[in-house]
């Protein structure tokens, strides 16, 4: 269930065993080198001693806080550094930055034997994770996460996740690229779709899901999981939409005025005296005249071409079927998460496509 049942679920995890952190890969460098370390007083926090990342984990486990994150990957850092968000989640966007900072990379010629510097941070000697000297502190910043307990426990802190940033403040870190898919090949036609992530912005996703047709029932499809800005955007009317809308609905109330002025003009209603028929001679006419005209109108308004915003958003997913089922997906961080969910099941490895027109169809 994405959505805690009880706020301790967001309250840092104060106590750690040290075997937490046996062979597991740090979220962000993909290196084994993370360790438990105890400061008084504070909760317990993982630190990685190749990359300097570090983390708390919620009540629970289900959810980890960063403290810090290696310079190394700025958009990562931006995008999740101190919010409570999955190590799942931060490893896709962290292999994806990696992922591009290695295609950036000489891919033949090249001299690296001179340099000192491993690429990204990985390797070369790892760093003690503190001074001998010195007692660790907590990866927050001097008082940070003193005042993050405090509030915890008087319950002033929201038990919900920390929302990300209006869209456009972060679009050059979620936002995917128009024209940009990364395709992950199924062996069997079932997949399983990771929930905890919007599939178009990596953003926390709201309950409802945006159902992507496959095949010819039209009631069959993968409900795919957006956030609630995602969700508005994919159901945003077009200016075009709007108008035909508002004129269907004022030729609708113009036809059932004409109507019943029609029937007081022609003496079908005595107003002079009113009666029950009347009355329901009236309402009928007003009724059929402006219910019949809507529904013709309106069905010709909602057929009209959305916005290419509603449509990119709309096809953030695509589905090919041949003798596997190929899954499209704009965002490549979202495209790891499914792939590591059906790994099993997966043909090939991640394929980057281009797509002619960049706004979907």
């Amino acid at each position: 269930m994405f959505f805690p049942a009880i706020v301790m679920d967001h309250l840092p995890l104060n106590t750690l065993d040290d075997e937490f952190a046996t062979n597991l890969a740090c979220a962000v460098c993909g290196e084994i080198t993370l360790a438990v370390v105890h400061v008084e007083d504070l909760p317990d926090y993982v630190k990685c001693t190749n990359c300097e990342s570090a983390f708390i984990l919620s009540q629970g486990a289900h959810w980890a806080m960063f403290g810090s994150i290696s310079s190394d990957y700025p958009r990562t850092e931006k995008t999740v550094l101190k919010r409570w968000t999955t190590l799942e989640a931060v490893q896709a966007m962290a292999n994806s930055e990696r992922a591009a900072e290695v295609d950036a990379l000489p891919s033949e010629g090249a001299d690296l034997s001179s340099d000192s510097t491993p690429p990204f941070g990985i390797g070369g000697d790892s760093p003690e994770l503190f001074d001998s000297e010195q007692a660790p502190t907590a990866p927050f910043g001097l008082g940070e996460l003193d005042d993050f307990v405090a509030d915890s426990a008087n319950g002033s802190l929201d038990p919900a996740p920390m929302t990300f940033e209006p869209l456009e403040e972060i679009a050059d870190v979620s936002e995917p690229e128009p024209g940009q898919r990364y395709v992950v090949t199924l062996a069997q036609k079932t997949a399983v779709l990771p929930s905890e992530r919007c599939a178009h912005c990596l953003r926390r996703p709201a309950p409802r899901k945006l159902l992507v047709h496959h095949g010819p029932d039209p009631n069959h499809g993968y409900r795919v999981p957006l956030c609630q800005s995602c969700h508005k955007r994919a159901s945003a009317r077009s200016e075009e939409q709007v108008t035909a809308k508002l004129i269907a609905h004022l030729s609708a109330v113009l036809i059932a005025g004409l109507l019943v002025v029609g029937a007081l003009a022609a003496g079908w209603v005595d107003i002079t005296d009113i009666g029950a028929r009347d009355l329901l001679l009236i309402a009928t006419l007003g009724l059929a005249g402006y219910g019949l005209p809507a529904v013709l109108l309106l069905g010709r308004s909602s057929r009209l071409p959305p916005s290419e915003d509603t449509r990119f958003v709309r096809s953030t997913l695509r589905i090919w079927e041949n003798e596997a089922l190929a899954f499209g997906w704009r965002n490549r961080g979202y495209a790891e998460l499914f792939l590591t969910a059906n790994r099993d099941l997966m043909l090939g490895k991640l394929m980057p496509i281009t797509e002619d027109d960049p706004q979907g169809s």
